[in-house]
């Protein structure tokens, strides 16, 4: 396997687990099944899942087809999972009555800093994307 070939290979893991991950996290009762949700809430994290998996499936096949600019598509197929993890960093900031805690319990604390799971794995994929950005824009 060459180095594009793995990077595309990564970039596409990020992509799938990146909607799967997410579809799979929200399809419980703190999420799209919770009864204290207003119902236009519930619309709108379905819509957000509806749409991540749409373009989702647009970077995949943009990253895989044959013809056009592979500059672009792995572009694409980089920002798409870092423009939906990146806001996990900066949104209770924007929305102070937002939480990153769906849970309302402790969570783990390092230096005093709160460990927030969906965090970390927003900073994992985010990093992965850009690893997977590098190896697949090798060779050029």
């Amino acid at each position: 396997m060459n180095r594009r070939s793995f990077g595309r290979g990564l970039l596409t893991f990020v992509l799938a687990s990146s909607c799967i991950v997410s579809t799979l996290v929200d399809l419980n009762g703190t999420h799209l099944f919770n009864p204290a949700w207003h119902p236009h809430a519930v619309f709108h994290d379905a819509l957000m899942l509806l749409f991540l998996a749409a373009v989702t499936a647009i970077a995949l096949w943009m990253l895989w087809r044959k013809d056009g600019d592979r500059r672009v598509a792995v572009l694409v197929a980089t920002l798409v999972p870092i423009a939906f993890w990146t806001p996990f960093f900066y949104i209770t900031w924007i929305l102070p009555n937002s939480s990153l805690n769906a849970f309302d319990e402790p969570l783990p604390k390092l230096a005093g800093i709160t460990m927030y799971p969906n965090v970390i794995i927003a900073f994992v994929m985010c990093l992965l994307a850009v690893v997977g950005y590098r190896f697949a824009r090798a060779e050029e």
